[in-house]
């Protein structure tokens, strides 16, 4: 596993060049080259300008899937760890600037950060590395006396990850009202895309806090791993079902943007043919009567629409979200 020490800005390149050098093991396309190279000047950049001691090393992963590219510094430490991922965010002294172009560009990523200094760690998967995507179906339909629908959702997927959100605004607000607190509350969750669930889920309410607030269940789900982690607030129901079984997402009580409980971060493995259901409150649901048998083929997004038929409430947004592994 090699090692480079990094003090100085005239190091950057060099060390930029080795590591890359290394990874021409790795099967990397040349996409994957050129995300590795932005990681990797990234991180040695940070060092030479903002730490003491700074040494980046790159492991290549068993089998040559990937590699893990790591930086370490003495410094004092990020005082505010999530602050420093948000885009243009930097924190003299230490590492800072950076962080949100490599926490997007890999595949796994953490860091820690204290008094005795910070540790970074970007993964970089080769193309055969790469596990099962998720497929999607999401129907909305608004009140009947409405146009537009408050509900709203997100999904991001990349290599080796992927985000999923569903949320259901409080009120029947002005039309005009309700695409703006939709889109605001899915901008927020897209620009804190990448930072651990319970944290994306607090800065959102802090950055819509006013109103009524919203229900919402923000997920992730590892390729690799097969499994989908969940924080879950308000009036989203939601189930995890398979052929011949079910399993109710947990909701805790609270409204994102009005008032949040302290949150808990769930799991649950989801393997291949298994169907992440979630529907807002205008859908009345009973999992016990969903033919799970039926949910291994067929098309998701027909899925969705005769469940808002079937169960959709006329007097409030009704919206399905059906997320199911591929084969």
């Amino acid at each position: 596993m090699p090692a480079y020490k990094v003090n100085r800005d005239d190091e950057v390149g060099h060390v930029r060049r080795q590591a890359l050098s290394f990874c021409g093991q790795i099967a990397f396309s040349p996409q994957e080259q050129a995300e590795l190279a932005i990681i990797i000047t990234e991180l040695a950049t940070n060092l030479a300008r903002h730490a003491t001691a700074g040494r980046l090393s790159v492991e290549a992963l068993p089998g040559g899937k990937g590699v893990t590219i790591e930086a370490l510094d003495e410094g004092p430490g990020i005082g505010d760890v999530t602050a420093a991922l948000v885009d243009g965010a930097s924190s003299k002294g230490s590492l800072g600037g950076g962080l949100g172009a490599i926490r997007r560009l890999a595949d796994e990523f953490s860091i820690r950060s204290g008094p005795g200094g910070t540790e970074v760690k970007a993964t970089k998967w080769a193309g055969e590395g790469r596990g099962n995507e998720l497929e999607f179906g999401v129907y909305s339909r608004p009140h009947r006396e409405h146009s537009c629908c408050d509900d709203g959702f997100w999904i991001q997927q990349d290599r080796l990850t992927t985000w999923l959100a569903l949320f259901d605004n409080a009120h029947y607000p002005v039309e005009r009202g309700a695409v703006w607190r939709r889109n605001s509350l899915e901008g927020a969750l897209r620009s804190l895309q990448g930072l651990p669930l319970t944290d994306m889920v607090a800065m959102a309410h802090r950055q819509t806090f006013g109103g009524g607030g919203a229900s919402l269940l923000l997920g992730r789900y590892d390729h690799r791993r097969h499994l989908l982690e969940y924080v879950a607030v308000g009036e989203i129901s939601g189930a995890l079902l398979w052929p011949g079984g079910w399993r109710e997402v947990e909701c805790q009580t609270g409204r994102v943007g009005h008032s949040l409980p302290p949150l808990i971060l769930r799991r649950l493995p989801m393997t291949t043919g298994m169907v992440l259901a979630a529907a807002t409150k205008g859908v009345a649901l009973h999992w016990e009567s969903i033919a799970t048998a039926d949910l291994k083929g067929g098309n998701l997004g027909d899925m969705c629409r005769q469940w808002v038929r079937t169960w959709g409430k006329q007097d409030d947004d009704a919206t399905v979200l059906l997320a199911r592994v591929r084969s």
